[in-house]
């Protein structure tokens, strides 16, 4: 901004909010998309491994099904209860790991664009008042 003539400033300044402005919502999209897709993936990952003949899922289901008995469900409503706990444990790990892998793909873009800053132009200082 400090080439720009007096008279072309407002035009500019339109200019740079404009890009500030299509910038952030480019970049709101892409992270939205990338939390999505990722906690899509995470989650079929995720419960590939939750099958019934796996002994931990089990022994989490009949865990998370006695809670529920003793906070007062009757049987069969307690073990759906515990199924649903334990999907509810899966969607949070799917999150988690989803805005893990969007904080690592923002990182690394930021990364890869900071040597960009050594191309840009130094600005014209102004005149301090020690000049006048």
């Amino acid at each position: 901004m400090s080439g720009i003539k007096k008279e072309d400033m407002g035009n500019a300044t339109a200019i740079f909010n404009l890009l500030r402005n299509l910038g952030g919502s480019f970049g709101v999209a892409f992270v939205t998309t990338i939390l999505s897709r990722r906690a899509q993936l995470h989650q079929f990952h995720l419960a590939e491994h939750l099958t019934p003949f796996d002994t931990a899922y089990q022994m989490a289901s009949h865990q998370s099904a006695q809670i529920l008995q003793y906070r007062g469900f009757e049987g069969s409503l307690s073990e759906y209860g515990g199924l649903a706990t334990l999907y509810k444990q899966l969607m949070k790990q799917a999150s988690m790991m989803s805005f893990n892998d969007a904080f690592y793909l923002t990182s690394l873009i930021l990364i890869c664009i900071v040597p960009l800053l050594l191309l840009m132009k130094r600005g014209k200082t102004a005149p301090s008042a020690e000049m006048h």
